[in-house]
Formats: structure tokens, sequence, C-alpha cells
């Protein structure tokens, strides 16, 4: 069969289209972003019968996209912006309400328009259609719910009928949250779970419609092949389960314990009124899916995350030709373990962290040649450049001088987030005052003699002098506190400086009561500095606040890395990339590495050369950035 898929760069499209073409279809693949379907879909069709089309298009006009629709036996209707990609402000409201029902109407008005009509029309929708359904089982005769998704789900929904009087079978695919390590619903979950601020959301008693992906696409191509299937169908798992389950096997999956539990009040000041969907109870089932004899290879919650584990060590050994039992408990004293990165970037990067460490400043801690050049070349192929860095703002006014760079970095490791073109601080993370009070207590107590030193936004504080090298990192002292009293601004580091016999005292003294409880992270800086953070300060976690500002993906995200500290950014990142004399634990979790035993590219005719020609940051660029 030939089948038109819409919207098939998505987290279910990238799923579905391998599955039509292992199984002998052919694939009419429509998408704006042709370049990075290509780059996707690259190899997609080796070993396996069918064959791929890219077209490219935007759905949400007309245009000869539509002649694709001409003959074809089904079209499958993906496209439209994430829900759970940013916070719900009016305009991105109006896009995930634009991009669903526009883009429909104008895939109706191609069909309508075709002189060889497909015969059936697969057009996603979601369970938010039955809004808030309480603790009733919600089949697809249950009556639309209030609010904003089911609202939109019905104009959604209106639009695709829109063909039933053609005599085309519609399809419309109520679809739960897919549950898929590549996919948005677990991307935004994970790294809290993983860090231990995995939470019960409210009483956590309602209803989660949830699917795991392997059973997503055998309802969607179920949907395709069986004329059995019409109307509304619930693409969700048989046994959807209170959202305080969810957490709970998602924490044992992640090796975390869900301790926390969080009101709808302070998620609301956060994400805004998406946070209202998450204290709704759907209780959807999947009626018409279980009359038609579906078997689903994870029926109940425990067992898709099962599923996920086995997959992810599945691919492990595929990729390193040895058994693995990884788990998602990935941070940066494990994140070696890790599955490896593709040997390309999944889609065209949009946003690329730079480590200063790494890639920018020499052993002279000096910029290197080709910096400069690397970051033009990169700002003219649209990609945003950020640095990330372990020093101060007040530190690092020489690495961010560039005006092509973007204007948020991440320094002090990603507990701060500076604005260099406004002089500003865009977040700090800071060390909640009861803990630093107490960790500065045990340390005190266990190595009295330590030097301690508090960083904060702009400022260093000391009872003492500064211990040599730190001026570099931080900048100079700005304040001075007595030897048992604490600054009076927020603090976002405690650096802990001394031998490293008295330094390893300290560490043992926080490790077990702080560390092991989360409620800190610890950043070892050779035998004799070790910082105390936040538990969430991360580049990695600073990289996912800057990609959602600018609405990058994570597969839209590289990261040039070459130092442990970013152990979290290679992990996390779509791509990564890494020096050749990176440590192993970092090189480890690359995609590629670029220095001067590796081997890259020439620059083709006409580029811009100059004696960083040989740079790694410039050859990370040539290689993986340019289209």
């Amino acid at each position: 069969m030939r089948i038109v898929v819409i919207g098939g760069t998505g987290s279910i499209g990238r799923r579905l289209v391998p599955a039509l073409l292992a199984r002998g279809d052919h694939v009419s693949l429509v998408t704006r972003r042709p370049r990075d379907a290509r780059r996707q879909c690259e190899g997609l069709h080796r070993g396996k019968t069918g064959l791929l089309e890219i077209v490219p298009g935007d759905c949400q006009f007309p245009g000869p996209w539509q002649a694709s629709i001409n003959g074809s036996d089904a079209v499958v209707h993906l496209a439209g912006a994430s829900v759970a990609a940013r916070r719900w402000t009016s305009s991105y409201r109006d896009l995930i309400e634009r991009s669903r029902v526009e883009s429909t109407h104008q895939v109706v008005s191609a069909i309508e328009d075709a002189q060889l009509r497909p015969p059936t029309f697969v057009c996603a929708s979601a369970t938010g259609y039955y809004g808030d359904t309480g603790d009733e089982p919600a089949t697809e005769r249950f009556p639309a719910g209030k609010g904003f998704l089911a609202d939109l789900c019905v104009r959604w929904e209106g639009e695709a009928r829109r063909v039933e009087a053609f005599g085309v079978r519609v399809i419309r695919a109520r679809i739960g949250i897919v549950l898929d390590e590549d996919g948005p619903a677990l991307q935004a979950m994970l790294p809290w779970f993983r860090s231990g601020f995995g939470a019960v959301l409210g009483s956590g008693r309602q209803f989660m419609p949830w699917i795991h992906h392997r059973d997503c696409i055998d309802a969607l191509l179920r949907c395709i092949d069986r004329r059995t299937l019409l109307g509304p169908v619930n693409i969700t798992a048989p046994e959807p389960c209170e959202q305080r389950v969810f957490a709970k096997a998602l924490g044992k999956a992640a090796g975390r314990p869900v301790l926390l539990r969080v009101p709808k009040l302070p998620l609301r000041l956060v994400y805004g009124p998406i946070a209202n969907e998450a204290f709704r109870s759907q209780r959807a089932v999947p009626k018409a899916l279980v009359d038609d004899g579906m078997a689903f290879a994870a029926g109940s919650i425990e067992q898709a995350f099962d599923l996920l584990l086995e997959e992810e060590s599945e691919r492990e050994a595929r990729l390193t030709g040895r058994a693995a039992t990884p788990r998602w408990d990935r941070s940066a004293t494990k994140a070696a373990a890790s599955l490896p990165k593709p040997g390309r970037p999944p889609a065209r990067p949009r946003l690329l962290v730079v480590s200063a460490e790494g890639f920018i400043a020499d052993a002279d801690s000096r910029p290197r040649p080709g910096v400069r050049e690397a970051v033009r070349a990169a700002s003219s192929f649209g990609c945003a450049v950020v640095v990330a860095t372990e020093r101060a703002s007040t530190a690092a006014a020489w690495l961010l001088a560039d005006p092509l760079l973007h204007p948020v970095a991440i320094v002090s490791n990603g507990a701060v987030l500076w604005n260099e073109r406004e002089g500003a601080t865009v977040h700090l993370e800071r060390i909640e005052q009861p803990t630093l009070a107490a960790v500065v207590l045990a340390v005190r107590r266990a190595a009295p003699d330590v030097a301690i030193v508090y960083e904060g936004d702009r400022w260093a504080a000391s009872d003492g002098e500064l211990p040599a090298g730190l001026a570099a990192i931080i900048g100079a002292l700005t304040l001075r506190v007595g030897t048992n009293e604490l600054p009076p601004k927020p603090v976002a580091r405690l650096h802990i400086v001394g031998p490293p016999e008295v330094v390893a005292a300290a560490r043992a003294a926080v490790e077990t009561p702080f560390w092991r409880e989360r409620k800190i992270a610890l950043f070892s800086h050779g035998a004799t500095r070790l910082v105390v953070t936040s538990p969430l300060v991360d580049r990695a976690v600073a990289a996912q606040r800057i990609a959602r500002r600018l609405g990058a993906s994570r597969n839209e995200v590289m990261a040039l890395v070459g130092s442990l500290d970013d152990l979290g950014l290679a992990d996390w990142c779509g791509f990564s990339v890494a020096t050749t004399d990176a440590p192993d634990a970092v090189r480890r979790l690359v995609g590629a590495t670029v220095g001067e035993d590796s081997e890259h590219r020439p620059p083709a005719a006409g580029d811009a050369r100059s004696d960083g020609g040989n740079d790694p940051l410039l050859q990370a660029v040539q290689r993986f950035v340019r289209p």
C-alpha cells in the first residue's frame, strides 16, 4: 500500500514510518523540514521492501504537497505542536490549536479535491477529548468534556469528519500518554525522577491514560488495515492507572523513591494552565481495540516500564556488543553506563552547547584561535551557540565576549544562567538556607581547617583569604563573613578547599546525610576542591532551560564536551561530540570525537579558513552543524 504520513518526524511518526517500511508499504512522508527528515530517515529503507518518499510542505497551508494524497491507500495525520513542550502562553495555546485544526482542514481539503480519494483517513486526536471523567471508565462512546484540550479535540475531530461524506473511512485516534524514552512525556518526567524529585501530583488518585509506544504503533497499523475499526478509537492501555501508581512505577524504574507530593498551585505558577491537565482524571479504556481482538505488549504500567528497560538493554547490547542491564538512574556519577549516542545528529542542530574547558579555552586559559570562526559559521547555519563553563560570570567575561554567541550562557556549572549582554542573571539555582547551614556545620566539625568560600550572584564571600587559583574561577572576594556566619544573600555554590585528606574528610561528612538523600549535588575538582550545589545543578538541566526558551527539542540540541563536568550534558543532548583528549567516561557517551587525532572533513570550496582550521570547535561545526 502507499501510505501518506503527515507529521512523520514527531515522536510517534519516527516509530510508525519504519514499521510501515518494514512490512513493505510505500511511505510518502510530508514534512516542513525535509532536510531533517532525510537525515532522520537515512538508512530506514535499507533491508526493507518498502519505499520512502520525502514530500516537502507545511500542512497548515495549501501547497504542492497535497497532490501526494491523490491515489494513496491511506492518510495518517499526526502533525501538531507538542502540548507539553513549553509553558502555555496565549500565543502557544494559539499555536497548539492552529497546528491541529488548520492542518487537519488542509488535509481534508486535499482528500476532497483528490481524483482518487484514499479510502482510509487516520487522524490523531487525544484522550483530552473526555475532559475529567473521574473514576468512570471512558469508552469511545463517552461524551466530550470541558476545558481547553477537550474543546480543541472536538474542533479537531470535527474537521476530520468532513470527509465521511465522501465515503472515506475516518478513524479519530484518541491517543493517550505515549511511553517512549525518546518521546516528550518521559523526556519531561525522567530528569525529575532520576534526580529523586519525582512526585505524586495532588491526591494522586486521578487516572492517567497511557500506552507503550509499541502498542501505540500496533494500534495505528490496525486502524489503517482493519475496516472493522471506524470513528473514535481510544489508543490507550487496557489498564489506566492512578497517577500515584504511575509515579511509583517510574520511580522504581529510575531507581529513586518517590517521596514528594506537589499541589496544583505551585505547578500552575511554574507551568501555567497546562498544569490543570495533570490533575484531570481520564480513565480512558480501549474498548474498540479490545473488541477487535488486539493483544497488548504492555497491559499494565509495570509491564510497560519493564519493557522499556528491556529495550534499553537490548539497544546497548546491540551497540556495544556486550550484554547490559541498564536502569534509568543515570546521574553525573553513573553517566558512563548510559547508552552511546548516534554517529550523526538526529535532527538539524538548533542549539549548540559548548564546554569552555574542552573547546574554547586552551591550556593557558586563552581562547583557541578557531573559536570566533566556528561561532560565526554555526550562527550562519541557524544554530545558536551557548557557552557552558565552571567559571562564575565575574570570571567568564573573556569567554562570552563574542557578540555572535547566544546572550545567555551557562556559568557556575549550571547553577547560574547569565545574560552577558544585559549584565543580568536569568536564573539562579540556590542552595536552600537550612541545607546550607547544616552542610557548613558538618564540614566545620569534620574538617575545621578547611577553607569555605561562598559564591552567589556576582559575589563571593569567605571568612579568610581566597585560596590560590580560585579567583580565576569565581572572581575576587566581595564579602567577608564570620566563621559561624552565613552570607545574607542566596548561595549558588559552596567551595570547600584544602589538602586532599582534609577535603576527603569534608566529603565523607556530607556524602551520606546530604548527597545520598539528594539534598545537594557534589562536584570534585581534583583532590583539593569540592563544590556543593543544589541537587538540580547540572549543565544538562541548564541546557534544557535554554532549549525550552528557544523551542528546541532534545534532538535539536548538540553538545561539545570535554570535561567530567559535562557528563550529564553528553548524556542528555540528542547528539554530543568530545575532544580526543577528553576523559574516557566522557568519550564513552558521545557519538564522535574531534581534535588532532581525529579524522575530519576538509572544508568545502569557498569556506572561510583561518589558523583555527584544525581547531576542534571548528571541526565539529564543519562536520555536524553545517547543513
